[in-house]
């Protein structure tokens, strides 16, 4: 039997080791190592105390090469609303056009399950400085994993809460929820619907616990049979507005987590001869363009959704700096859609 030979030599260590103990992203660990300026003094002596802490030595090479490779940045998608991926688009792309950079973009509809590889694959010959991740990958094990794995400088939009090693971009989602509701609960309506968005993205689990936080603290039923699953998709909305609003008890209001499934449900109400808002108010979620297009016009819940994708390629260019948990206000967007009993 030969003779196996077993290294005891210690991997030096990396510098995701280094962002983990300072509680921050790689990106800021880099900015640090950089000596950029956009980085809070705390944050930069934190990092500093976690380098000398570990023995953490930048890797001259890869810094080169990462230098080399700043023209590209990749967005990951998977995302069935193709009025947020427009909206998300638009920010993505000016943005990187003002920094002279490229956006590559990656669709991943046609990958189930474990696509790392494939992730892995995509970062490394398209050589990029940066990957922006928006829903539901924001939330993706795998995905999570395979960008942590190759050490790539990380935007999360959206995400369902703040994971060290990435930036995260994000709104209230809860709490927009929450306000919406209640503005329908103030304008006199007890007998409200919901519907969910799709079932592998966070938001669906925040909106909704808005929507039936507000109803419990108004003392308030939620209906089973007006909580329906649209997907975040309109023909899906369409046909569970139609359940909804074929019964003779049934609700005089419904937030349709997003736009696209308040348009589903002003399609469903225009089937059965109800007329927006006398008969049913209807108020959404994200305030795309579609929900200027529906007449009347929707009452939404604005999220910056252009300003938050110029953010993410702005923190992934080095124009901007900041927390690596940054949090948008949204705004409530009062239209036509919805009026007093």
């Amino acid at each position: 039997m030969k003779d196996i030979a077993i290294s005891t030599k210690a991997k030096p260590p990396k510098m995701e080791a280094v962002a983990k103990l300072a509680g921050v992203s790689m990106m800021t660990v880099s900015r640090v190592l950089n000596g950029q300026s956009n980085v809070r003094s705390e944050t930069r002596k934190r990092v500093e105390e976690a380098v000398r802490s570990i023995g953490y030595t930048p890797n001259l090479s890869a810094r080169s090469l990462a230098s080399s490779r700043s023209q590209f940045i990749g967005l990951a998608y998977l995302n069935p609303s193709s009025g947020y991926l427009g909206q998300f688009l638009i920010g993505a792309l000016a943005s990187a056009r003002k920094a002279g950079l490229h956006l590559i973009l990656e669709s991943c509809s046609t990958v189930s399950g474990d696509w790392s590889e494939e992730l892995i694959s995509f970062c490394k010959q398209s050589q990029l400085r940066g990957l922006i991740l928006p829903p539901p990958l924001c939330d993706d094990h795998y995905v999570l994993e395979a960008a942590s794995k190759i050490g790539l400088p990380t935007v999360r939009v959206s995400p369902s809460n703040h994971v060290s090693g990435f930036i995260s971009i994000r709104i209230d989602e809860y709490l927009a929820s929450l306000t919406i509701t209640n503005l329908l609960i103030e304008n006199g309506h007890s007998r409200i619907g919901f519907l969910k968005g799709a079932s592998n993205q966070e938001a669906t689990v925040q909106r909704y616990s808005g929507f039936a936080d507000a109803m419990q603290q108004a003392g308030l039923e939620i209906v089973d049979d007006w909580v329906k699953d649209g997907e975040f998709q309109l023909d899906k909305a369409l046909a569970a507005g139609k359940q909804m609003l074929s019964s003779k008890h049934r609700p005089t209001a419904i937030f349709a987590s997003n736009d696209d499934m308040a348009a589903g449900v002003y399609a469903a109400a225009h089937q059965l001869g109800l007329n927006i808002p006398d008969d049913l108010s209807v108020v959404g979620f994200d305030d795309q363009p579609i929900a200027k297009s529906l007449w009347p016009a929707l009452t939404t819940v604005h999220q910056p959704i252009v300003e938050m994708a110029a953010r993410a390629v702005d923190l992934l260019s080095g124009a901007d700096g900041g927390d690596d948990d940054q949090i948008f206000q949204f705004e409530i967007v009062r239209r036509e859609s919805h009026q007093k009993l």
